[in-house]
C-alpha cells in the first residue's frame, strides 16, 4: 500500500470508528500549486510536520500523533538504527520533542498497526 493510500485509510478508519474524535491530517503529500504550497508553508511551525494528530487526551497523554510510512526501511536500517536521512531525522526530532510534552507519537507502517495503536490509545483510562 502506498503512503498516500495508508494515510487515507487511517483517516477513513478514524472517521468511521471514532466519529466524535477531533483529528488533523497534514496535507503535505497532496498535489497542489506552488502558490498553495508556499502559502501552506507560511502557516506552519518550523518543525517537521507529522501526518495525523488526534486531539483527544487520555489519562497519560495529551494526544496521539502518527507519522505514516509505507515501509519500515524508510525510517530504520536493518540493525534498527535511524536512517541517515534529513527528512527522517527532522521528523524523529519532532517526535522526540512531542513525546517530552506528554504526547504519544509513533511511526506506523500498515493499517493494522495504526488500528492497534489508535485503539489502545483511545481505550486507555
Amino acid at each position: 500500500m502506498t503512503e498516500k493510500r495508508l494515510h487515507l485509510a487511517v483517516c477513513k478508519y478514524l472517521k468511521f470508528q471514532y466519529p466524535d474524535i477531533y483529528f488533523l491530517s497534514d496535507p503535505s503529500g497532496l498535489k497542489m500549486s506552488i502558490g498553495m504550497a508556499t502559502q501552506l508553508k507560511k502557516t506552519r511551525s518550523k518543525h517537521a510536520q507529522l501526518d495525523v494528530v488526534i486531539l483527544e487526551p487520555n489519562e497519560t497523554s495529551n494526544g496521539l500523533i502518527l507519522e505514516i510510512k509505507k515501509d519500515r526501511n524508510q525510517v530504520y536500517k536493518k540493525d534498527g538504527e535511524l536512517r541517515n536521512n534529513e527528512h527522517v531525522k527532522k521528523q524523529s526530532k519532532s517526535i522526540a520533542h512531542l513525546k517530552n510534552k506528554d504526547y504519544i507519537c509513533e511511526y506506523i507502517f500498515n493499517l493494522d498497526e495504526a488500528i492497534e495503536i489508535i485503539t489502545k490509545y483511545l481505550k486507555t483510562e
